[in-house]
């Protein structure tokens, strides 16, 4: 896991003294310093001792903030560092009176999270051919995540290219063996992915024909039973 020294590094950052005011170095200073107890001592974190002081500062602390929410964010963008960490570091900068600085800032970092999820859980599938469960998992990787989204879709890809025949194959099979029901519910597990497939289309309707064709074979009781 990232070294979180790393991160209050990366948040605290280099402020330019060159055209900063006195009071914007201080200020930096101090959200600095609740930055680095909030990522070093989580569980010892007091949000109260601070909110006083950080309220009167509110509007000239929101460039400073800005700046370090990216600087945090972004270390797990490009590393993945622990996500809980990070969102108990957001969370803090809300309960601070920063919640409308720091709202996009949670939202996206909940979108890479849910997407890396599903890249993960989508992996597993993949490893093991387990292409129908793997493919949506895969379609829902985000493109803002440029790496992860690459491979998703070559896999995606991949995968399509393996399931078609296989699914196509079976399907045919089963019409074969007059199995029409089971035939078209093979066709539809990949006819969401070709939409615009003749093959699939025209075979979807065949087999719905077929299968509304199909002579009742049950006892004839059944049919002609009277209730009682």
């Amino acid at each position: 896991m990232q070294n979180f020294s790393e991160i209050n590094s990366l948040a605290h950052g280099s402020i330019q003294e060159s055209a900063e005011t006195q009071i914007n170095n201080i200020l930096s200073d101090k959200f600095a310093s609740i930055t680095d107890q909030i990522l070093q001592e989580k569980s010892g974190f007091k949000t109260y001792e601070f909110s006083k002081g950080i309220t009167l500062f509110q509007k000239e602390l929101l460039p400073i903030i800005d700046t370090q929410l990216k600087k945090v964010t972004n270390v797990y963008y490009e590393t993945g560092t622990d996500y809980d960490q990070i969102t108990y570091y957001l969370e803090n900068l809300e309960k601070l009176g920063f919640e409308n600085a720091v709202r996009s800032s949670h939202s996206k970092l909940e979108s890479y999270y849910k997407s890396r999820q599903n890249f993960a859980t989508a992996n597993q599938y993949f490893v093991t051919n387990d292409f129908i469960k793997a493919i949506p998992l895969y379609q829902k990787v985000i493109i803002e995540d440029e790496k992860d989204f690459q491979v998703a879709q070559e896999r995606i890809k991949e995968g399509l290219a393996i399931i078609y025949p296989e699914y196509l194959a079976n399907a045919v099979s089963l019409a074969n063996e007059q199995r029409y029901k089971e035939a078209y519910a093979a066709l539809q597990t990949i006819s969401k992915y070709y939409p615009n497939n003749a093959e699939v289309l025209s075979k979807l309707e065949d087999y719905k024909k077929a299968q509304e064709m199909v002579v009742y074979r049950g006892p004839v009781e059944h049919i002609f039973s009277i209730p009682y």
